[in-house]
C-alpha cells in the first residue's frame, strides 16, 4: 500500500488551506470530507501548519493505482 505525502502549506490554494477543497484533487468538499492529515509549513518561527481535508474516495491519501 502507498501512500501520499502530503504537500507544504505553501504549496495549497487558499480553498485547500482551510478546508473547502479536496487537498488531493480539488473538488469542492462536503460533509463527507476525511482528514488527509497536517500540511507543514514554517515562516522562519512561525508555525503554519493546517490539518487538510480529502474526498471519501482518497482515503488516507493512498495514490491513484492502489485504490
Amino acid at each position: 500500500m502507498s501512500h501520499r505525502t502530503l504537500p507544504t502549506v505553501f504549496t495549497l490554494t487558499r480553498r485547500e488551506r482551510s478546508g473547502q477543497d479536496c487537498i488531493w484533487c480539488g473538488h469542492a468538499l462536503s460533509a463527507g470530507a476525511v482528514p488527509a492529515g497536517i500540511a507543514v509549513g514554517y515562516w522562519g518561527s512561525h508555525n503554519r501548519s493546517t490539518q487538510v481535508y480529502a474526498c471519501p474516495g482518497h482515503p488516507n491519501g493512498l495514490t491513484e493505482e492502489t485504490q
